[in-house]
């Protein structure tokens, strides 16, 4: 699985997973927002990134950070959605937003 990183302005980085497995959704993606100060303590899961729902939707996965690298906002148009993330003082990452568009 192809894994690329991603630094954000203030040491923090994205791991983009997008060939990562749900399961048995194959190449469902997963976007990883991690603190520089603190690190990645484990694997990939869906405990602790963005994921895609459906085999395949990884590699149309898509982010995008403000330029503090305190938000970040993660597409997943296979999925037709959204997540909005935003870090607080304490470096947890919590989801603001997620939704979907309706048809």
């Amino acid at each position: 699985m192809a894994v690329q990183l991603a630094t954000l302005s203030d040491s923090s980085y994205v791991v983009l997973s997008l060939g990562w497995d749900n399961g048995t959704s194959v190449n469902s993606g997963a976007i990883t927002w991690v603190t520089g100060a603190s690190g990645l303590s484990g694997r990939v899961a869906t405990t602790n990134s963005v994921y895609g729902a459906t085999a395949n939707s990884g590699f149309g996965m898509t982010f995008a950070a403000n330029s503090a690298g305190t938000r970040l906002a993660v597409g997943r148009p296979t999925d037709n959605r959204v997540t909005l993330l935003s870090s607080t003082t304490s470096q947890v990452f919590l989801p603001l937003i997620v939704g979907t568009r309706l048809n």
